[in-house]
């Protein structure tokens, strides 16, 4: 049963529908928060360490337009001497898993809407100990990935539905694979999908790639440059380098500690109008071919 504010509440048919809304239908399950399960400290334990249980209050405060209200769960009242109220149980003792059924609405509703104590709940605290298990948005993201993931194999691979030969080795260029040029067609498909696969966010940074023509322009000829050996990063000073006869000249940008070299190239090219001078002239004087 619920209480508010020592008085019993009866849920409304609208109640509900913040935790129907997000989770859909019974049964929900509660489970530990992931920053719960720690790796074990023992080596021969392949299996992480969980807490053996949690107890926490079935009580919460929720702020309110009078100030607070005071919110309380249980399945039994004992009156005491006096008229003093005993509610039991007066915590929950949670083992890691709780499945909860559509009797159990009371208790799902109080979790999730007052308990401090739920990750991601409507009146969630600084101390997580338990989250309600999203299938569905879990189910959803799943498939979003996987739609993109596809999406882009048809790009690289289908003969149908793919980019052209001269698209894909410009977006190759385009990711600072090196030395395009020389790789065929099959291998450059394979190149440009291990970049992919290995790059935070690299499908979606390969499909809005797929659509921005000044930006492939702008790293081809990066590429091209690499490939000609006028700019090489040192990699111990965390450096990009302009050689002329294959001679270092000068260190022109450094690159940021955690920073991406070749994004720090192109935000160097893209803000220095002296260094895309220098670029255009090497380019337009025909020593290298784009």
């Amino acid at each position: 049963m619920l209480y508010k504010n020592d008085e019993q509440y009866k849920l409304a048919p609208n109640d509900l529908k913040a935790l129907l809304d997000r989770f859909k239908k019974f049964p929900l399950v509660i489970t530990y928060p992931p920053e719960r399960i720690v790796k074990s400290r023992s080596v021969q334990n392949k299996n992480p360490d969980k807490p053996n249980s949690i107890s926490f209050p079935l009580t919460a405060t929720v702020k309110s337009k009078n100030g607070a209200d005071h919110w309380r769960y249980a399945e039994n009242i004992i009156i005491k001497e006096h008229g003093v109220r005993k509610y039991t149980p007066k915590n929950l003792r949670f083992n890691g898993s709780m499945t909860l059924q559509e009797t159990d609405s009371e208790l799902a509703w109080f979790l999730f809407t007052k308990s401090s104590y739920c990750k991601g709940g409507t009146n969630a605290g600084r101390k997580y100990k338990f989250e309600f298990e999203d299938k569905i948005t879990a189910a959803e993201l799943k498939a979003e990935i996987e739609s993109v993931r596809t999406h882009v194999k048809a790009l690289i691979y289908s003969t149908e539905l793919g980019l052209s030969e001269d698209r894909l080795r410009a977006l190759a260029k385009a990711m600072f694979i090196r030395n395009v040029d020389d790789l065929t067609l099959a291998q450059t498909k394979l190149a440009i999908e291990h970049y992919i696969n290995r790059t935070a966010d690299g499908h979606e940074k390969f499909i809005e790639m797929t659509h921005m023509d000044d930006l492939i322009k702008t790293r081809m000829m990066m590429q091209t440059l690499m490939d000609a050996n006028k700019l090489k990063y040192e990699v111990s000073k965390k450096e990009w380098q302009w050689i002329e006869d294959g001679k270092r000249i000068q260190g022109i940008c450094k690159v940021a500690p955690g920073g991406n070299a070749n994004d720090a190239l192109y935000d160097y090219y893209m803000g220095n109008k002296n260094f895309q001078e220098e670029v255009e002239a090497v380019i337009m004087s025909k020593k290298i071919k784009v």
